[in-house]
């Protein structure tokens, strides 16, 4: 039962980052790098270089993730992904902004409660991953 459910969270996750990766991507790499911008946690060449990695990153931790090589680092580092991202929208919540999350897709909502969440989900599931449950 453990290796199925670990094996759901690595589908899952992996599904979630590649399809989010290809849709930043999609829409254009300007367009996300404009919502990295208007977090305003970084100097404006470290938000439009994050800008254009993240979506690779995602894409690159979710083929990994997906076809079950190297899982338990790439789990671990979309974890540290996803946690940078939740600490951007705490901090940002904080300053009484509800900009757009930037996530991609069905995803892309406003910053608030549901997007911690939904976060702190992701990032627990993929430290189950990283520490070795299901693999």
């Amino acid at each position: 039962m453990e290796e199925l459910v670990g094996a759901a969270i690595r589908v899952g996750a992996g599904a979630l980052l590649l399809s989010t990766g290809f849709l930043k991507l999609r829409h254009g790499l300007d367009r996300f790098t404009l919502a990295v911008l208007r977090y305003e946690l970084l100097s404006p060449m470290a938000a439009r270089a994050a800008g254009r990695a993240i979506p690779w990153a995602e894409i690159v931790l979710g083929l990994l993730l997906l076809v079950d090589v190297l899982a338990r680092p790439a789990a671990l580092a979309a974890a540290g992904l996803v946690s940078v991202f939740t600490i951007a929208v705490v901090l940002n919540l904080a300053r009484g902004r509800r900009d757009s999350c930037g996530c991609g897709g069905p995803l892309e909502t406003r910053i608030g409660p549901r997007v911690l969440a939904r976060n702190t989900l992701l990032i627990g599931a993929l430290a189950l991953l990283a520490i070795g449950f299901g693999i």
